[in-house]
C-alpha cells in the first residue's frame, strides 16, 4: 500500500519535461528583458552586391543599435584589401578593379563588433595604355680570376598594357669600359587587381636572363616594380637589383 501511494504522488506532480507550469515551451518565452541590449552592426554604404567604375569612389557609411535604438560608434576602421580608412562616414578612392570584400570594425561601448558586404570594381573603360618611365638597377659582377666590379644603370623604359598585358623594354649602358654594346632588355608582365608581376629579359649569348618583377598600380594610373636577381656560371655571377616606375602618356 505504501508503493501504492508513492506512485499515486508522482503521478500527481508537475510534469519536469523543461515546459513550464503554464504550458508553454522554453522557446515560446518572451526576449529577456537583457535581450535589449544586443548591438547591431549595419553598413548601409555600400549595398552589397553594388558595382563602381574604376575612378569612382566608393562611400563608406556605417551605423549601429543597442535592441532597436540608435547607439554612438567610439571609432570604425574599414578594410578592403590592402586599404584601411577609419571613421563611421568616409570614402575609399584607387580601389584596384575586381572582386572585394568591405569590412568594418567598430567600437561600441567596450567591445568591438565587426561587419562586412561585398562590392565589384569595374574594369577601366579603357583598355590599352602606353605608359613611359625609368629604369634604376645596380650591377654587380663577380668573377673568380678578376675580382667584383659594380656599376648602376639609369635608364628610360617605355611600354604598353592592353587588357592587362605589359610589353615593352629599354636599355642599359653597363660597364663600358669593357663592353661596347648597351643591355637590351624587355618588360613582359600583368597588371591584375592592383599587382604589377612579370619578367625583365635580358639577352645574352645563351638563353635569355629573365629576372622576375613585382610591384603595384592600376591600369591607367602609375605602375611601379622592383626586382632583384643574381645569375652564376662556372664560378662567375651577376647580380641586378632595382626598380622602375612609370606613367601613363
Amino acid at each position: 500500500m505504501r508503493f501504492g501511494l508513492v506512485v499515486i504522488a508522482l503521478l500527481s506532480l508537475p510534469a519536469c519535461s523543461g515546459d513550464s507550469t503554464d504550458g508553454t515551451s522554453d522557446t515560446d518565452r518572451p526576449a529577456k528583458e537583457g535581450d535589449d541590449k544586443v548591438v547591431t552592426l549595419t553598413i548601409s554604404a555600400p549595398q552589397p552586391g553594388a558595382e563602381f567604375d574604376a575612378d569612382e569612389a566608393v562611400p563608406l557609411t556605417v551605423t549601429a543599435k543597442r535592441g532597436a535604438k540608435a547607439t554612438d560608434i567610439a571609432s570604425a576602421t574599414w578594410t578592403i584589401g590592402g586599404w584601411t580608412g577609419e571613421g563611421t562616414s568616409t570614402e575609399a578612392t584607387g580601389l584596384p578593379s575586381g572582386a572585394h570584400t568591405v569590412t568594418v570594425e567598430a567600437v561600441v561601448g567596450e567591445d568591438t563588433y565587426s561587419a562586412s558586404v561585398d562590392i565589384t570594381v569595374l574594369e577601366p573603360a579603357q583598355t590599352f595604355w602606353s605608359y613611359a618611365g625609368t629604369l634604376e638597377a645596380d650591377v654587380t659582377l663577380s668573377t673568380a680570376d678578376y675580382g667584383d666590379f659594380d656599376d648602376h644603370c639609369s635608364a628610360p623604359i617605355t611600354f604598353t598594357v592592353d587588357t592587362g598585358t605589359l610589353v615593352g623594354g629599354g636599355q642599359c649602358n653597363v660597364f663600358e669600359d669593357f663592353v661596347d654594346d648597351p643591355l637590351v632588355f624587355t618588360l613582359e608582365g600583368t597588371v591584375r587587381g592592383g599587382n604589377v608581376t612579370g619578367f625583365l629579359i635580358m639577352a645574352t649569348d645563351g638563353d635569355p636572363a629573365r629576372t622576375e618583377f613585382t610591384g603595384t598600380g592600376t591600369v591607367g594610373n602609375v605602375l611601379t616594380a622592383s626586382f632583384d636577381n643574381t645569375f652564376r656560371d662556372s664560378g662567375n655571377s651577376v647580380r641586378i637589383v632595382g626598380s622602375w616606375s612609370a606613367t601613363p602618356q
